[in-house]
């Protein structure tokens, strides 16, 4: 994990940082940056683009001296598996924002992934998100749809979000719940 991830986390008061007995067990292994693993995997971090910021992030913050600050997710970390021929980002939340995730691995891998196994970070009950809010999802999914990319989303997009993100992506968007197994068949 990077070295960042330790440090206090919160949504609003409530803290929802790492158990600190984590920090102590023996196959820990702390990260300062990217790392290369070996020839198929590889961990980044550094994503600091804002574009189609989630709006939820409002609400998150770290300690930094004493104080609560907006998180800048600088802890988190995304991996990339390359394997026959195909590479596959794994992004969690993308807190960041998967379009910011996205320029990342481009400016890295000078291409796009294959396939992404992500949440966006919108979940909302029906008929909560803002127009702003629902501007940001639009705008994420278009931007989306027009990359040769297959997402897979889960927990944390939420079902308005993902059914009007899906009305743009079509195919190039695909529900992923626990307990599922991604098979790519290759024709």
């Amino acid at each position: 994990m990077q070295k960042s991830a330790a440090e206090p986390h919160y949504n609003g008061e409530r803290y929802i940082g790492i158990d600190t007995d984590i920090l102590k067990l023996p196959n820990v292994k702390f990260a300062d940056g990217d790392i290369h693993l070996d020839d198929e995997l590889f961990l980044f971090s550094g994503i600091a683009g804002r574009r189609c910021y989630p709006q939820g992030n409002r609400k998150l913050s770290r300690m930094e001296n004493g104080v609560q600050v907006p998180d800048d997710f600088l802890h988190e970390q995304c991996l990339v598996i390359k394997q026959n021929g195909k590479s596959w980002l794994l992004s969690g939340c993308a807190h960041n924002g998967i379009l910011n995730i996205l320029d990342r691995y481009k400016e890295m891998f000078d291409s796009y992934p294959d396939y992404v196994i992500t949440g966006f970070h919108m979940m909302k009950r029906e008929g909560e998100h803002t127009e702003e809010e629902k501007a940001v999802i639009i705008q994420t999914a278009q931007e989306l749809s027009q990359l040769d990319t297959v997402f897979y989303s889960g927990h944390c997009t939420g079902i308005p979000a993902f059914e009007l993100m899906k009305q743009i992506m079509g195919g190039k968007l695909i529900a992923l719940h626990s307990g599922e197994q991604v098979i790519i068949v290759e024709k």
